[in-house]
């Protein structure tokens, strides 16, 4: 998967393996050969809190990136010293955090808060933006069908409507215990077009197609969409 991911990039992605088949593995792989050819100078991570010191550690120890986390207003490094960054500094302060490191992993929930968006979308852009968990960027209420994206899910929309994102590598290890309109919206951030991105009519009918007895189905409409 990551192979292939690196072929097409800059295309984004949406990393779907079930629990402990490595995606983490597989996005520090990807990283570490965009980073060496040069492709990403400057990469984001979002991640849980809960794990964000344990991406930190994963990519020291396997691929020997040294990125900095962003906990407590502070730019912290695998040994929990203060990390210095190059970029941004007005003395010993930074103009805006987010420009402070062209390689930074943060927490998903810091990232969504309403003045913590403002400093990311004035911030430079990024050649590339990693979610850890990405499921949790859904929409209020999908039941009723109407578009109501939460904080993380309108963060991810602002930054690609605002090309403040080149490239979004989203990983979930949920993606068939969600509801269809969930991976449709995911979809939408990696760059759904055609048919697909048209409605979620047609990606929700394409689903309820395949699930209807063979004589049944509308094959016709089921080609297209496979066609496109």
């Amino acid at each position: 998967v990551a192979a292939q991911f690196l072929q097409r990039f800059p295309e984004s992605a949406l990393f779907c393996d079930e629990v402990g088949l490595g995606k983490t593995i597989e996005t520090g792989l990807v990283l570490r050969q965009l980073l060496l050819s040069g492709q990403v100078r400057r990469a984001l991570i979002l991640a849980p809190k809960s794990v964000l010191r344990q991406w930190q550690e994963e990519l020291y120890e396997k691929f020997n990136l040294m990125i900095p986390r962003y906990d407590s207003g502070k730019f912290l490094d695998v040994d929990d010293q203060l990390y210095r960054c190059a970029n941004s500094y007005t003395g010993d302060e930074v103009a805006n955090p987010w420009d402070a490191c062209d390689l930074l992993l943060a927490g998903s929930q810091l990232a969504k808060r309403n003045d913590r968006r403002s400093q990311i979308l004035a911030a430079r852009p990024w050649d590339l933006v990693i979610v850890d968990e990405a499921h949790h960027a859904r929409r209020k209420d999908f039941k009723e069908r109407i578009y109501r994206p939460n904080q993380l899910l309108s963060l991810l929309n602002e930054l690609k409507e605002n090309h403040k994102a080149s490239t979004f590598l989203l990983m979930t290890a949920t993606p068939m215990q969600v509801h269809p309109l969930e991976v449709w919206d995911l979809l939408n951030v990696t760059g759904l077009s055609g048919r697909w991105a048209a409605s979620e009519d047609a990606f929700l009918a394409f689903f309820e197609e395949l699930r209807r007895p063979f004589p049944d189905a509308d094959w016709d409409f089921i080609f297209d969409m496979v066609q496109d």
